[in-house]
């Protein structure tokens, strides 16, 4: 998904020139802004990592487990340390 208004202004013409100057130097032709747009977000898509950190000793790691499956859908957790 995207975060709508998330580039704006002059945020947006300094990103997009970017990406243009990006696209131009692979050769690849881009033929309106919202290719160019697409070209970012799927750029984005491939190479975003995120890490996120919890502490696992005490309840609130077992309550935030099984209340918020989506936390750990589609993650790799690992374990560090000795377990509690």
């Amino acid at each position: 998904g995207e975060v709508p208004g998330l580039f704006e202004g002059d945020d947006l013409v300094s990103l997009m020139a970017a990406c243009r100057e990006s696209a131009i130097k692979e050769g690849v032709v881009i033929d309106g802004d919202e290719e160019l747009w697409s070209r970012f977000t799927k750029s984005v898509q491939t190479n975003l990592h995120v890490v996120f950190t919890m502490n696992p000793s005490g309840d609130d790691f077992a309550n935030r487990s099984t209340t918020s499956p989506a936390l750990f859908n589609r993650c790799v957790v690992d374990w560090f340390g000795t377990w509690g």
